[in-house]
């Protein structure tokens, strides 16, 4: 056990992770939902749309918690800025999955045939980042006790790459969505048309907000 953590039994770290978990929560449920809303009835949609949303407001409360309780200086490896910056876009994945469960709800899309493969894959792909970035989380208190150094933070680093290179392929698995949606346009209505059109752009955020939360953690190997 470090010197902080036998000063602090609940750490800030242990928050951040603490939070993680709910925003992953979050991601979990709206993987469910995206599964099922061409399929479900809007009843069902909203009720797992709830779920989404009061996961959010549970990782809403540790962030706050978070806020609150961190000193302005504290005896930590990683500063109150730029902790607080990290935790913030965190919070952003699980801001982006309430999101989307909002546009679910507000009218039943049709379902599309010829998106339904590549979408699924491309769903898959941005919450991939997501379950990356979550390892890096898990092992940022095994990088503060290595001094920043060592073989954790090579395999933090890998991690770190890895995300950036899903954020890539799942920005061109978006292109080859949208392409086919485009193709399907003049068979939609204007207002399902839009809602699809947005469903697929905030999708697109999760891969984009997991990107920036790794690249921002990995500042921090660039200045120890």
């Amino acid at each position: 056990m470090n010197l902080f953590s036998s000063l602090f039994p609940r750490t800030p770290l242990s928050h951040l992770q603490l939070h993680m978990e709910k925003v992953c929560a979050c991601l979990a449920k709206l993987k469910e939902l995206c599964s099922i809303f061409v399929e479900a009835d809007l009843k069902k949609i909203e009720q797992i749309a709830k779920g989404i949303s009061e996961l959010e407001h549970d990782a809403d409360l540790i962030k706050n918690d978070i806020r609150s309780s961190l000193p302005k200086s504290f005896l930590f490896s990683i500063d109150r800025i730029n902790f607080l910056e990290i935790l913030n876009l965190q919070d952003d994945l699980a801001d982006t999955a309430e999101d989307i469960a909002d546009l679910l709800i507000l009218k039943k899309l049709p379902p599309l045939p010829a998106l339904e493969e590549k979408l699924h894959e491309y769903i898959d792909s941005n919450l991939d980042a997501t379950w990356i970035l979550k390892e890096i989380v898990f092992h940022l208190d095994t990088l503060i006790e290595a001094s920043f150094g060592g073989p954790v933070a090579v395999k933090i680093k890998t991690k770190i790459h890895d995300i950036t290179l899903k954020e890539h392929e799942t920005d061109l698995i978006k292109k080859e969505v949208k392409k086919t949606l485009f193709s399907l346009a003049d068979t939609l209505s204007f207002s399902d048309f839009i809602l699809w059109l947005n469903f697929i752009e905030e999708i697109g955020r999760i891969s984009h907000c997991a990107e920036k939360e790794a690249l921002r953690i990995g500042m921090l190997l660039k200045t120890k």
